[in-house]
């Protein structure tokens, strides 16, 4: 026995509706610039918090940095670990760039940041 179909006013069948279903909250993407330096950390640091105050999955893209110094770094570290703390996640799109990695590697972050190989 198949299921009832919904028909609508004119007796034609209409499609059930998705909004039933649970949906997942759509991330938060960061795309990070060419420079990451202490020229525009403030920028990079507010960035950061508002995705967190977003309260959704954080998604930062990395791959077109070219230069990134240690204030920078500091700066995914804190922001790491306040998302620790708050029980949220992040996740890179696709790999950063070399120079992110080794900058980070070179620190001994790679770990901590989620860069390990």
């Amino acid at each position: 026995m198949s299921a009832p179909k919904n028909k609508g006013h004119s007796g034609q069948t209409k499609a059930k509706s998705n909004s039933d279903k649970p949906t997942c909250p759509a991330p938060v993407c960061i795309v990070l610039d060419g420079y990451l330096d202490i020229s525009n950390v403030g920028d990079l640091h507010a960035r950061l918090k508002a995705a967190l105050q977003e309260r959704q999955p954080i998604v930062i893209n990395a791959n077109k940095v070219e230069r990134v110094d240690t204030a920078a770094l500091q700066t995914f570290i804190a922001f790491s670990k306040a998302a620790q703390r708050e029980g949220m996640t992040f996740q890179w799109q696709g790999r950063p760039s070399e120079t992110f990695c080794d900058s980070a590697k070179v620190l001994g972050l790679g770990d901590i940041l989620g860069l390990a190989d």
